[in-house]
């Protein structure tokens, strides 16, 4: 008498849960489809915008993989300038010569100057008294 009844409640009770899940999700899409009408479109949309992401990492992991080895390169290169740096150290005492050796070429160039003035001057003395020692010459 007891197992009967409680075997029908049990049933009773099952089928009321169903009927409750299934009102429950029914009310759920009918929500869902009155929020968003073109929810599938929309997430179509955003499928290929995920898409075009993942393209556009794929091209961002390469230039970065290209950027990589390129400062590998320079980072060589800056080795090298550095190992070179150290024939650099006389820069200084080779600064110091140029200036000397400007200072002398200027020394040079007034003498130089004073020759041609020297010249002139000779030239101007000697070119009269020789015209006239020409002018009695026969040739």
């Amino acid at each position: 008498m007891i197992i009967y009844p409680s075997v029908v409640a049990l049933i009773l009770l099952v089928a009321g849960a169903f009927f409750f899940i299934y009102t429950l999700t029914r009310d759920m899409r009918e929500m869902a489809m009155q929020m968003q009408p073109q929810l599938g479109e929309h997430l179509n949309r955003v499928a290929e915008a995920v898409t075009q992401l993942s393209s556009s990492l794929d091209q961002m992991s390469h230039n970065i993989d290209t950027m990589r080895v390129k400062i590998e390169v320079m980072s060589s290169d800056v080795s090298k300038i550095s190992k070179q740096m150290s024939y650099m150290q006389n820069l200084d005492a080779m600064n110091q010569q140029m200036a000397q050796m400007n200072a002398n070429m200027a020394v040079m160039t007034a003498n130089t100057e004073a020759m041609r003035w020297n010249m002139q001057t000779m030239n101007q003395s000697i070119s009269r008294p020789m015209s006239m020692m020409n002018s009695f010459m026969p040739w």
